[in-house]
């Protein structure tokens, strides 16, 4: 680990740099200093900050994490709406798949992650490989689709079959589900891949993408091609653009 002018050890955040103070008040952290700062006591890895809401913390206690009843022991408060407060990294990866199809990217995404698409058949056959997925009607009506009760937000192929327009009303209609914090991951074909499909609409690039989440005003966190460098994008179909942005979160 890194270590300061005083010679003491410093942590740093996943981009290298400094770490920044989550929250005072109420103090969080695994040691309560403020900052979501871990170490081989810390078996829940508290390194997500969260700005919670009363949906989230309904969402936890419902997967049996109470964080709204203070517990003086730990030296834990309770959270009330729009606290700040460090998660714990392995518990909080659910993520939203919205055009999950018959669910090839379930099978890779966290537990407890979930797939929406508009195809009735496509959702019934991810269920029967055991994947939770839903029609389009069938979230947005049931339990899931409360306000930031997911970490993250896939969309894989699906921006491609349509237009910018379309493409921002979708991401719209489901950044409501992704806490303050969480991330958003877009994909979408490069010419080899766009050209093998006559349903394609929008041929999105890196920079389009990355428009379409300066838009919706996320943070910019990468863009890169996947799995070659971006030259191999006329000739191998399974090259894609990638985008990975942040949900910011709501100041104090």
């Amino acid at each position: 680990m890194p270590l300061d002018d005083s010679g003491s050890t410093r942590s740093l955040n996943v981009l290298g740099g400094t770490l920044q103070t989550c929250s005072l008040d109420p103090r969080t952290g695994f040691t309560r200093t403020g900052c979501c700062e871990t170490g081989p006591e810390d078996a829940g890895s508290h390194t997500v900050c969260a700005e919670v809401t009363a949906e989230f913390l309904a969402f936890s206690a419902s997967r049996g994490n109470d964080l709204s009843t203070p517990r003086p022991e730990f030296q834990f408060p309770g959270l009330r709406p729009g606290d700040q407060w460090c998660l714990c990294a392995s518990r909080w990866q659910e993520a939203l798949d919205v055009g999950c199809g018959i669910g090839r990217n379930l099978g890779v995404l966290p537990p407890g992650s979930v797939g929406v698409d508009h195809n009735a058949e496509s959702v019934a056959l991810a269920r029967t490989m055991g994947y939770d997925a839903y029609t389009v009607k069938e979230f947005l009506d049931g339990d899931l689709a409360l306000a930031g009760g997911f970490d993250g937000l896939l969309l894989a192929h699906v921006i491609e079959h349509m237009d910018r327009e379309q493409a921002l009303k979708l991401l719209r209609e489901y950044l409501p589900f992704v806490r303050p914090g969480g991330r958003v991951f877009l994909v979408c074909p490069q010419e080899r891949g766009y050209a093998s499909d006559p349903t394609h609409v929008w041929f999105a690039q890196d920079s389009d993408l990355s428009e379409l989440v300066g838009t919706l005003g996320l943070e910019l966190e990468r863009s890169f091609s996947f799995p070659f460098p971006r030259r191999a994008g006329k000739l191998f179909i399974y090259n894609e653009f990638c985008v990975a942005a942040t949900v910011p979160l709501r100041s104090p």
